[in-house]
């Protein structure tokens, strides 16, 4: 496969189902509603769309969309696929769209068809296209829209009522979990890359002990539950796409037996009783799915709903507190849309709660007070936990991102943050473009990376504790540790060329206002230098001076302060530099991105003399850069994401590394390593599933 076999459809509109594919500008469109997708998930859906009705091996999605990467490939292919369904509303169970092949590929098996368009492009132009220039016109695209919509990077701040205390934090994904009655253990399904989703224990209150395996491996854990005495954990292992096992492990004997067979489904499908005496699941009895009950020590199952065989079976089953009601997932046999249902259990009344319609459910929860439910929903391109008011018919958002919620004791709520994070990794510069290696990651993203070299100590600015706040983490492994708690944002971390000293972007100032801030040590008490509620760009050290982009002034000007916060001046007459863009000096000339350019301005103050650096080539966009022994370093982006150095005197560029597309976040920050030998820098599509408790 080369690149020139890869979609042309991106060169106009065309129609998969009831669907209108817009490449260029990242959407799908359907009677006046809209739903963006990302640039890598639409070069897949082109692919898929231009060999529809063929499986389309994963190895040639390798080559055509990952360039080959196969360190970043194999789960961003995953992230890729689970976004067109989000966006398409299909169903991994029951496709209508987008067919999965096991061990082979994917399959589009929706209709595709072309859309008349008053200008449509000749086809020699179509041909000529090469499919790296089709992937750099979506890439435009998708930053602007990711700019507009992320430029923050941060959701909208998490409710007061809630305190978010993280339960794990282990690579790979831990999708689903409960405590036990006691609030002292935590069992959780964790899947670690390769291999099935095992069932795992560990004590609730140490973050960074190593859990045990207790599910046997015997399949996929989609759905586990603890019994009341907390002596017992039921769970679901789904062995195959076509078998599903129920499965009882005794804590008091540490081993496993079997229950009962259960109703394959990638989704939670048991509940223990509160009154120990039942568990709900979903079976398939004799052919025909729903829920049934059966006993904690087995024996007959017994019927509870009937589902028509074109309908997924009846699904996640959820106790009210006082186990007299049982509330649950119903899909809807011609939309395939799913709603709230609950059953009175003694007399078998079943009452529609709500009718949303819903493309996605990903749990179901009551809350403490025995009416009310949680769910966790697909919105745009997050899940999110909403509540269902029962009073007033009408669902609630939370403020919290996750899914498979599960009520704890004390009305604490069990829910697990799954989304594809930014993480930090080290690439070399020998030119061998070797795959990035992988250095921290945690539940929420770490970005903007400055490395102490003096202390071997990265600092970033991470989402872990909610906000974004400033974390260090030492290169010979151990845990990260926060450094700021402030109340709003603390980003972009600047070490002194000693070591000692930290500027950061933070609310340090009077009534929390922003600005520009300074740790005299890294267990000290942040201090501002300049918290006038304005913007700052990411600072940089010259000595005992810190260089930022700021529009204090009124306009974007580069300015310059003393450590201890006095002497702030402006560089007069200086072109205005981009929007919180990086500002550096190495004593002689002081060097920035003006505003709306792909290139740099280097400035000597003590002449007024301005000269233009050419970093990236005609065409590449500028993603980030820094000064470098042997020049100036920049992170560029085309066909291919590089680094491409710029030597003081030659002025020749050379790529010292390069990367294929996506594998650094769109507006991507990178620091230099060791005697510029590498870079620490962001990484995109490392996809993350961690545990998470709110009270």
């Amino acid at each position: 496969m080369t690149p020139a076999d890869a979609p042309s459809l991106s060169a106009q509109p065309f129609q998969v189902g009831d669907w209108t594919v817009d490449a260029a500008g990242n959407r799908l469109l359907r009677d006046g509603e809209t739903r963006p997708l990302r640039f890598k998930a639409m070069a897949l859906l082109l692919l898929l769309a231009e060999r529809a009705g063929q499986t389309v091996p994963r190895e040639d999605i390798v080559q055509l969309i990952w360039d080959g990467n196969e360190y970043v490939a194999p789960q961003a292919i995953n992230n890729a696929v689970w976004s067109i369904r989000q966006a398409l509303g299909d169903d991994s169970e029951s496709p209508t769209y987008l067919e999965t092949i096991p061990k082979k590929g994917y399959r589009l098996i929706a209709p595709v068809r072309l859309l008349d368009t008053t200008a449509p492009p000749a086809p020699d132009d179509r041909r000529r296209w090469p499919f790296v220039a089709i992937m750099a016109l979506v890439l435009l695209f998708a930053a602007a829209v990711f700019w507009l919509q992320h430029r923050d990077d941060a959701t909208a701040p998490t409710p007061a009522r809630w305190t978010i205390t993280p339960l794990t934090q282990y690579a790979g994904h831990e999708f689903l979990g409960a405590l036990s009655p006691d609030g002292r253990q935590l069992a959780f399904g964790w899947w670690q890359g390769q291999g099935g989703a095992d069932l795992y224990l560990r004590a609730t209150a140490d973050l960074h002990a190593a859990p045990q395996a207790i599910g046997g491996a015997v399949g996929d854990v989609v759905g586990l539950s603890w019994a009341p005495d907390g002596n017992a954990i039921v769970y679901a292992a789904r062995r195959t796409p076509e078998q599903c096992q129920l499965w009882i492990y005794d804590l008091r004997q540490n081993q496993k037996r079997l229950l009962a067979p259960c109703h394959p489904l990638f989704t939670p499908l048991v509940a223990w009783s509160p009154r120990g005496d039942r568990i709900a699941f979903t079976g398939d009895g004799g052919g025909q799915a729903g829920l049934f009950l059966i006993a904690p020590n087995g024996g007959p199952a017994q019927r509870l709903t009937r589902n028509p065989p074109q309908a997924l079976p009846d699904h996640q089953p959820a106790w009210s507190p006082d186990g007299a009601r049982l509330a649950f997932a119903r899909s809807d046999a011609t939309g395939g849309t799913r709603d709230l249902f609950e059953l009175d259990i003694a007399s078998g009344k079943l009452t529609q709660l709500s009718h949303e319609k819903l493309h996605y459910l990903h749990g179901i929860t009551y809350a403490a007070d025995g009416q009310d439910l949680i769910y966790a929903t697909t919105q745009h391109d997050a899940r999110m936990l909403m509540r269902w008011d029962r009073r007033q018919a009408r669902a609630v958002p939370l403020g919290l991102e996750g899914s498979a919620p599960a009520l704890a004791r004390d009305g604490q709520l069990v829910y697990a943050l799954m989304r594809g994070h930014v993480s930090i990794g080290e690439v070399g510069l020998d030119g061998s473009n070797a795959a990035p290696r992988r250095l921290i990651g945690s539940v929420a993203s770490d970005r903007q990376p400055d490395f102490n070299a003096t202390q071997r100590l990265l600092a970033f600015s991470s989402r872990r504790s909610g906000l974004p706040q400033i974390w260090t983490a030492r290169l010979d492994g151990g845990q990260a540790q926060g450094l700021t708690s402030l109340p709003g944002r603390a980003t972009a971390p600047a070490w002194s060329a000693d070591g000692r000293r930290l500027a950061f972007l933070g609310h340090c100032g009077e009534q929390q206002r922003s600005g520009l801030c300074l740790l005299d040590s890294p267990g000290g008490t942040p201090r501002a230098l300049a918290a006038d509620g304005f913007l700052y760009g990411p600072p940089t050290w010259d000595g005992t001076q810190i260089w930022v982009s700021s529009n204090r002034g009124g306009a974007w000007q580069v300015w310059r302060f003393a450590a201890d916060g006095s002497n702030a001046q402006a560089l007069a007459g200086a072109p205005a530099p981009a929007e919180a863009s990086r500002v550096a000096s190495d004593g002689r000339r002081v060097y920035y991105q003006p505003a709306a350019a792909s290139h740099l301005l280097a400035l000597t103050p003590a002449s007024g003399a301005v000269e233009r650096l050419d970093v990236a080539a005609e065409g590449a966009g500028l993603v980030d850069w820094a000064l470098h022994p042997d020049g100036l370093l920049a992170l560029t982006r085309s066909d291919a994401e590089r680094f491409e150095l710029t030597p003081w005197r030659s002025g020749e560029r050379r790529v010292l590394a390069r990367q294929p597309l996506g594998s650094f976040p769109e507006m991507a920050a990178f620091s230099l390593g060791e005697g510029g030998r590498s870079v620490f820098v962001e990484l995109a599509d490392l996809a993350y599933a961690d545990l998470m408790l709110a009270r």
